[in-house]
């Protein structure tokens, strides 16, 4: 399948309809932060305490950073964290917002191939920090959803590839009844 999307692409063939609609579409995203060090999962940034606002530039890693919307290209479940014209790794944050209709148990996944943590609404619902052990890029972390909003945000703690995607699922891997992105 993901062939057939490349080729379509390289060839400017329309493309089918998303074929990861289950996967975040838009997020905001900020960063990247860091320092010296190449480890950041533990070290507290400001969008650590508060997600700022669009206007509200911070002091990033490389100068000055600001929150932006990342589109998720139809034809990856992947998002990119990085600005297309840059190369800079660090730690970035990503907030993306949901909608559940009815309370849900589940699963969030996080696929992404350095360390990261997770947190909904403000409480962190998993990490996985790759200096401490090497695991899967591909994580769930076992989450509760009330009706309503919710709040996702996932810091990413190093210097790894800046590609993240994102989506919540049933213990069967499908994706979770009333859960979508918020308008």
């Amino acid at each position: 399948a993901r062939i057939d999307l490349a080729l379509r692409r390289r060839l400017e063939l329309p493309l089918p309809r998303d074929p990861f609609p289950e996967f975040a579409r838009e997020v905001q995203v900020i960063g990247p932060f860091g320092d010296p060090g190449s480890q950041w999962l533990d070290v507290i940034f400001p969008p650590d305490l508060l997600f700022p606002t669009p206007e509200q530039p911070l002091t990033g890693r490389f100068g000055p950073v600001t929150v932006r919307s990342v589109n998720r290209k139809a034809d990856t479940e992947a998002l990119r964290l990085q600005p297309a014209d840059q190369e800079q790794t660090g730690c970035y944050f990503v907030r993306w917002t949901v909608e559940a209709t009815q309370a849900v148990a589940g699963f969030l996944e996080v696929r992404y191939r350095g360390s990261v943590s997770a947190r909904v609404d403000g409480v962190e619902v998993g990490r996985r920090d790759t200096a401490v052990k090497s695991v899967a890029p591909q994580q769930r972390f076992a989450v509760r959803l009330n009706p309503g909003s919710h709040e996702v945000l996932v810091k990413t703690g190093d210097r790894s590839t800046a590609n993240l995607a994102l989506r919540f699922i049933d213990a069967t891997g499908r994706p979770l009844e009333g859960v979508t992105e918020a308008a």
